[in-house]
C-alpha cells in the first residue's frame, strides 16, 4: 500500500475522511425514498447509470450514504463501464470518495477507456480524490488506452495543482514517465503550453532534455514549435537547453522559423538560441522562415543578424527559397536587404 510522504498532522484527515464516515455507515438506514417513494438502489436509467451513479455524478454525499445504506452496489458500471467511483474521484470531494471505497468500490476498475478512478480524478484535475484512493490501493502507474498515467492525464489538461500534490505526496511516482510515443508529463505540458504545469514538474526534478521517439524532441522543441511563448520561457528559466538538437538537427529555432510563430522566434532568441545554426540539411532558421513565405519571422530573424547568404546543403540561400507566388500575388513583400 503506498503511504504519503508526509503524515497529515493531528485528527484533521479523521475528521474529514474516516471517523465521521463509519459513524454514519455503523448502522443501516431505512431503504432509500425520494419524496416519500421508495426508489430501487440498483435500478438503471437510459444510461445503464444506478442512483449511485447519479448521486456521486452531482457530488451529493448524504444521498450517496443513503444508497449504500440502502443496498446500492458500489460496483455497477454504466455504458461507458464507469463505476460511481469513478464519478465520485472526478466531480465529488473526498468524503463520497471514502465512502464508497469503504463499502468495497474498487479502486483499480477500468472503463471502457481503461481509465481508473484515479485517471479520472486526474484528468479533471480533483486533487481531493489522490489520498483516499491512494492509500486503499489505486495504481499510481496504471495506463489507459492513451498510454497515460495518472500523471501523464493531468498533465494534458495542465492540471498543476493536482501534480503538485500527487507527486509530493508519494514520492514513488515516476516524474518522467513516458506514453507511446516516448513523451513525458514535461513534453505533453510543453506542447499544449502549460507554464504552470511545466514550472512544478520542473521543480520536482522532471528531465529537461529527455527526448521523444519520433523526431528526438525536447520539450522545448515541442513549445516552440506550437508557438507557446510562456512555456518557452518557463523551460529555458528552468534550465533547458535553447540550442538542443532533433534528430535532423533542427533546434527550437527552427521550430519556432518554420511555423511562423515570430513571437517565440524573437523570445528564443533573447534566451540565447543561436540564430544561424544550420540543421543536417544545412537549413538554418532563417531558410525555415523564408521557406514558409512568412515575413514577420524573416524581419525577426534579419533584425538580430541572421546571415541570408548562408547556403544549404543544396546550395540554396534563403533567398532562393521564398516563394515566388507570393511576390505575383502580391502576399508580402520579401523582406531581405538591399
Amino acid at each position: 500500500m503506498f503511504r504519503p510522504a508526509r503524515a497529515a498532522t493531528g485528527n484533521a484527515s479523521c475528521r474529514r475522511y474516516n471517523c465521521a464516515n463509519r459513524l454514519r455507515l455503523r448502522r443501516p438506514a431505512p431503504p432509500f425514498t425520494v419524496h416519500g417513494a421508495r426508489l430501487a438502489p440498483n435500478a438503471r436509467d437510459g444510461n445503464e447509470q444506478s442512483p449511485l451513479h447519479r448521486a456521486a455524478r452531482y457530488a451529493s454525499h448524504k444521498v450517496v450514504i443513503a444508497l449504500l445504506n440502502g443496498g446500492a452496489e458500489p460496483n455497477l458500471k454504466d455504458e461507458d463501464s464507469r463505476t460511481p467511483l469513478h464519478l465520485a474521484a472526478r466531480y465529488a470531494d473526498g468524503e463520497s470518495i471514502i465512502s464508497l471505497l469503504e463499502q468495497g468500490a474498487k479502486p483499480n476498475a477500468i472503463d471502457v477507456d481503461e481509465k481508473t478512478p484515479l485517471h479520472a480524478a486526474a484528468y479533471a484535475g480533483n486533487s481531493d480524490a489522490i489520498i483516499p484512493l491512494v492509500n486503499k490501493g489505486a495504481n499510481l502507474e496504471a495506463r489507459d488506452s492513451s498510454s497515460h498515467t495518472p500523471l501523464l492525464a493531468a498533465a494534458s489538461e495542465g492540471e498543476a495543482k493536482f501534480i503538485r500534490k500527487l507527486i509530493t505526496a508519494y514520492e514513488s511516482v515516476d516524474i518522467n514517465a513516458k506514453s507511446n510515443h516516448d513523451a513525458t508529463a514535461l513534453h505533453i505540458a510543453a506542447e499544449a503550453g502549460y507554464a504552470d504545469t511545466i514550472e512544478v514538474l520542473a521543480e520536482h526534478g522532471a528531465k529537461l532534455e529527455e527526448k521523444d521517439d519520433r523526431f528526438g524532441s525536447t520539450p522545448l522543441h515541442l513549445a516552440a514549435r506550437e508557438g507557446h511563448v510562456g512555456a518557452i520561457s518557463s523551460l529555458i528559466g528552468a534550465g533547458a537547453n535553447p540550442n538542443a538538437r532533433q534528430r535532423s538537427g533542427d533546434t527550437p529555432l527552427h521550430e519556432a522559423a518554420s511555423k511562423g510563430h515570430a513571437e517565440a522566434a524573437e523570445v528564443l532568441i533573447s534566451l540565447g538560441a543561436k540564430i544561424n545554426t544550420q540543421d543536417n540539411s544545412g537549413y538554418t532558421p532563417l531558410h525555415e522562415a523564408a521557406l514558409g513565405g512568412d515575413e514577420d519571422t524573416v524581419r525577426i530573424l534579419l533584425k538580430h543578424r541572421a546571415d541570408p547568404d548562408v547556403r544549404n546543403g543544396k546550395g540554396e540561400t534563403p533567398m532562393d527559397l521564398w516563394p515566388v507566388s507570393y511576390e505575383d500575388e502580391g502576399v508580402a513583400t520579401p523582406p531581405w536587404p538591399g
